[in-house]
């Protein structure tokens, strides 16, 4: 359980890596999701460091 949860920065960034990855091979581009996604992928960032700082 402690490993599921100092991986949750991990987990987060891999879902808006997966987010752009969609983005870009649909045909409409919509900038909503890219925002979302790079929120996305800055809050798995912080919460990264912020739970390895935390357990180590």
């Amino acid at each position: 359980m402690k490993y599921l949860i100092q991986s949750a920065g991990i987990i987060i960034v891999l879902i808006s890596v997966i987010l752009i990855v969609v983005e870009f091979a649909t045909p409409g581009h919509n900038n909503n999701l890219l925002l979302a996604s790079g929120i996305l992928l800055l809050a798995g960032l912080f919460l990264h460091v912020i739970l390895n700082k935390q357990f180590m």
